[in-house]
C-alpha cells in the first residue's frame, strides 16, 4: 500500500528548497505523462499576489487564497536531480491537505488524488473532499471530486487489479 508521503524520500535530495517553503507532502511520480518522474510538492508559503496584478486596477482574484497564518497552498513539480521548478501553480482556492499519485482510472498515466481542505478549517482539520486531478499540459484539471465528507488519511492500494489503484481514505 503507497500513502501520502511514502514516495523516495525527499529530505535525501542534494538540491535545496526555498528557505519559506514548508512541505507538507510529496511524491516521486510521472504524472505529466512524457516518461519521466517529477516530485510532486505540496508547499505552504506566504501568500504573494501575480505580479501582472501590480498593472491592474481592482483586487485581485486570489487575494483570499490564504489561511490565518498568511500562507496560500501550491502544487509544485521539480526536477527530480537538480530540483529545478518544472511547473508551479498559483495559490489554490482550496488547500490541499495531502496528495498522492498512482493510476486510478486505468490509462496507464498517474494521476494526482488530494484531500482537499479549506483556508479556514486550516491544516490540522480534517479534509472535506477527495479529489482526482489529471495532468493536461498546462497544468491539472479536476477529473473526480468525492462527496463531502472528514477525510483525514489517504492511501492508494494495488488489490491485484492489472496495475489500477483504488484510493482509500479514513
Amino acid at each position: 500500500m503507497a500513502c501520502t508521503g511514502s514516495s523516495a524520500d525527499l529530505l535525501s535530495t542534494s538540491f535545496e528548497l526555498p528557505e519559506d517553503w514548508q512541505i507538507a507532502d510529496h511524491a516521486l511520480a510521472d504524472v505529466t505523462g512524457d516518461g519521466v518522474a517529477e516530485w510532486i510538492l505540496l508547499v505552504w508559503r506566504p501568500w504573494r499576489d501575480w505580479p501582472i496584478q501590480a498593472w491592474i486596477p481592482g483586487s485581485s482574484p486570489i487575494f483570499e487564497f490564504h489561511d490565518r497564518r498568511g500562507d496560500s497552498c501550491h502544487v509544485v513539480l521539480l526536477e527530480p536531480e537538480t530540483g529545478d521548478i518544472l511547473w508551479a501553480g498559483s495559490a489554490l482556492p482550496s488547500p490541499m491537505l495531502a496528495v498522492d499519485t498512482g493510476d486510478v482510472d486505468g490509462d496507464g498515466i498517474a494521476e494526482l488524488v488530494t484531500l482537499e481542505g479549506t483556508y479556514a478549517a486550516g491544516r490540522e482539520n480534517p479534509a472535506s473532499y477527495v479529489n482526482v486531478w489529471r495532468w493536461n499540459g498546462f497544468g491539472f484539471s479536476l477529473a473526480s471530486r468525492s462527496s463531502l465528507g472528514a477525510f483525514v488519511q489517504l492511501c492508494l492500494t494495488d488489490p491485484g487489479n492489472g496495475g489500477i489503484l483504488i484510493v482509500a481514505v479514513r
